[in-house]
């Protein structure tokens, strides 16, 4: 079993989740975030800032994310998914989705992405808008907050797909893995989707 997960996640990746390393400790990042956009705390330094609106983000990303794995649609091109080329940030809307996309995301060549939230409209259509304004209703705080530091709509890839993974179970059931990653991706979050299985 634990051979098959590692093929499956070498083969299909994994949600591209950001590891909660980002929140800070017990989410300090966040709670941070929200005394911010409460008024309740003014933070003057914009090192410390930056961190506390990139774990909003990232944290509204995740609440995006999760939905999409619950759909198990992470990994598929939905009506008007904005997808990014692989290796590059280009993306574009599908308006329609028909087989030489399903190939194109099946082989790796393109990803579904989702918000990193901020001004400005969502390039996201259809389907996939309804399930990300659907994932975030209950989120507007966070996502006014964001606006209002004049943060811009951007999108990041739902997949991620390590390269170059190799393993080695030894005979007292230790498993080493290794792995590249893009930059941006956490390890934590591979790791997480193989040991929750076994």
């Amino acid at each position: 079993d634990l051979k098959a997960r590692l093929q499956a996640v070498t083969a299909r990746g994994v949600p591209n989740y950001f590891g909660e390393q980002r929140f800070g400790h017990d989410n300090g990042n966040l709670s941070k975030a929200l005394a911010v956009f409460t008024g309740r705390l003014r933070v003057r330094d914009r090192y410390k800032l930056g961190i506390y609106l990139s774990a909003a983000r990232a944290m509204l990303f995740n609440q995006v994310a999760s939905s999409r794995v619950r759909e198990a649609s992470w990994d598929q091109v939905l009506s008007g998914d904005v997808v990014m080329l692989a290796g590059t940030h280009s993306v574009f809307r599908v308006d329609e989705v028909d087989e030489r996309i399903r190939s194109r995301t099946r082989e790796g060549d393109i990803d579904p992405t989702g918000p990193l939230w901020g001004k400005g409209e969502s390039l996201a259509g259809a389907q996939a808008r309804s399930v990300e304004e659907a994932a975030l209703v209950a989120s507007e705080p966070w996502c006014s907050g964001l606006e209002h530091f004049g943060l811009k709509q951007e999108r990041r890839p739902l997949r991620v797909r390590p390269t170059d993974m190799n393993w080695v179970l030894s005979a007292s059931d230790e498993l080493d893995v290794s792995f590249f990653l893009p930059a941006g991706a956490y390890a934590t979050s591979v790791l997480r989707e193989i040991a929750t299985t076994v």
